[in-house]
């Protein structure tokens, strides 16, 4: 695996709420108007599909998902994405 050659990070950019939300990690309420960062969430491995024969009809079979959730302001300053 190479290096990955920008070593910059990327500014963060924060999104203004037009209704309310619930934080991912923290559960507090997202108010109209806050400010929070969406973030992508994988589970499994999204990329892997797998095609099979299930009683005679060609079936798609997907090993992971991924999921856009929403993250306050308060747990971006305690914990930066990644």
């Amino acid at each position: 695996m190479q290096p990955s050659k920008n070593t910059e990070a990327k500014p963060t950019k924060l999104t203004t709420a037009r209704r309310t939300y619930r934080c991912a990690r923290c559960r507090a309420e997202i108010g109209r108007g806050d400010q929070y960062l969406t973030v992508t969430v994988s589970h499994g491995s999204p990329s892997k599909e797998v095609f099979e024969t299930r009683g005679g009809c060609p079936t798609a079979v997907a090993h992971g998902f991924r999921v856009r959730t929403k993250v306050c302001k308060t747990c971006l300053v305690a914990e930066p994405p990644t």
